[in-house]
């Protein structure tokens, strides 16, 4: 079951960042998640934000619910022992405190009305944490890698955050 994934934190315990980049798996709960503790506590959204999900591609994880092929939700309280043992890798988890969510037909009028830009994107790019910050340029969001893939639909929202020289 997918719930098992989602932890409920009280207001007052919800994490607090401990760096300037933002907020780190180790600000939740160390002894849950010190095996994952400078993993990156992602934004899922501005509802529910005491609820933590835990997204990966391990198949078969107990108490995982599977959202498309290769991907799941849930199943943190199974992988736990397997990544502090290093048998599984820690960068197959990406972990998101609070959700988005949308009104029946709403997300299907707001593709419609051009407000996002829908792709196919394999777990490996979902999962991904950022691209190779390699060089003197700084490394770029997920995004940016997607919308270069897209050609010319995604050049014009890539050149207004990066320009055109990159």
């Amino acid at each position: 079951d997918a719930a098992e994934s989602r932890r409920a934190w009280p207001r007052e315990a919800r994490p607090r960042p401990s760096s300037p980049q933002g907020a780190l798996m180790g600000d939740i709960d160390i002894d849950s998640f010190g095996c994952v503790a400078i993993a990156p506590l992602w934004l899922g959204g501005t509802q529910r934000q005491n609820a933590l999900s835990a997204l990966h591609s391990v198949e078969g994880l107990e108490g995982a619910a599977p959202l498309r092929d290769g991907l799941w939700l849930g199943g943190w309280e199974a992988a736990r022992p397997r990544v502090a043992d290093s048998s599984l890798a820690a960068a197959r988890f990406k972990f998101f405190l609070g959700a988005t969510t949308w009104a029946a037909g709403q997300l299907e009028a707001e593709v419609a009305a051009g407000a996002w830009i829908v792709v196919e994107g394999s777990p490996e790019l979902v999962l991904k944490e950022r691209l190779d910050g390699s060089g003197a340029r700084r490394a770029k969001p997920v995004w940016a890698e997607v919308l270069s893939a897209l050609g010319e639909p995604g050049r014009t929202a890539y050149e207004a955050v990066y320009g055109s020289g990159d």
